[in-house]
């Protein structure tokens, strides 16, 4: 008879698998119910947990058997087989094996992103782009502060199959800007600026660069009808006013950086 109860399966894409030519992995959610090795008298466990060498601690509950939490939930797919030497119920090298509890806590988001991790095959796709009939897949095989390497080839790519505009809103807008406030913090990322700029300028125009610069990371005004009440929409009002002055601030710097005022 088996320990485990099924909580669901869904999907999920193997990071390494471009948007073109998708592995999709079938993930199974594993709960291994409370009563499942309990100290608690009565739920038939008296002389020993049998599973506590591949599960997280046993848990106690109420005569029922029954708990807040499970005791693990054990993240499988279609192809990870049951039973070992040592145990019959035992996953060989299974995804993720969590405590109920912390199963039960956890954003499905940060879930979602481990399962991701766990399934992956190889060096993750972060861009996949089309240019003259042809794919082009650029994976993540550098370290953070080298990707921009990767990422000035997909501007290149987006020039050519989308204009400028979209091009400039990627690199520019998006990548260098968000490359300037990581550089804030780390060495590694501001080493790597005059590189990543002088490359910049081999793919845009001055003028491109300096037009574009200019309605860079700009908002709506703020609207404070679509609040509530006078208290929530103040609240809001001052975070946005924050945000925008360090955008303006990223903005600034990437004009000194790109129109030749910084070397």
């Amino acid at each position: 008879m088996s320990i485990y109860a099924t909580l669901w399966s869904i999907k999920i894409q193997d990071p390494a698998s471009p948007s073109s030519m998708p592995r999709w992995v079938t993930v199974t959610a594993q709960a291994v119910p409370p009563h499942i090795g309990s100290p608690t008298p009565g739920c038939g466990y008296e002389s020993g947990d049998p599973y506590g060498d591949f599960l997280p601690p046993p848990v106690n509950t109420n005569e029922n058997g029954e708990a807040e939490y499970n005791r693990a939930v054990v993240f499988i797919t279609d192809s990870t087989k049951k039973g070992t030497a040592r145990s019959g119920q035992e996953y060989v090298d299974p995804l993720l094996v969590l405590s109920g509890e912390k199963y039960a806590k956890m954003p499905f988001q940060t879930l979602l992103d481990m399962l991701e991790e766990a399934i992956r095959s190889g060096p993750q796709v972060v861009a996949e782009y089309f240019d003259g009939g042809q794919t082009h897949i650029i994976r993540d095989n550098l370290q953070p502060h080298k990707l921009w390497i990767e990422q000035c080839e997909v501007a290149v790519g987006i020039e050519a199959e989308f204009g400028t505009e979209k091009a400039l809103a990627y690199l520019i807008g998006e990548k260098f800007i968000n490359f300037l406030e990581a550089a804030e913090t780390d060495a590694d990322f501001r080493a790597e600026i005059p590189s990543f700029v002088a490359k910049i300028k081999t793919i845009f125009e001055p003028w491109q660069l300096a037009e574009y610069l200019e309605k860079a990371r700009q908002t709506e005004p703020f609207d404070p009808s679509v609040y509530e009440d006078e208290e929530s929409a103040e609240f809001e009002n001052q975070l946005d006013i924050r945000q925008g002055a360090a955008e303006l601030l990223l903005v600034e710097r990437a004009k000194e950086w790109l129109l030749g005022e910084s070397e």
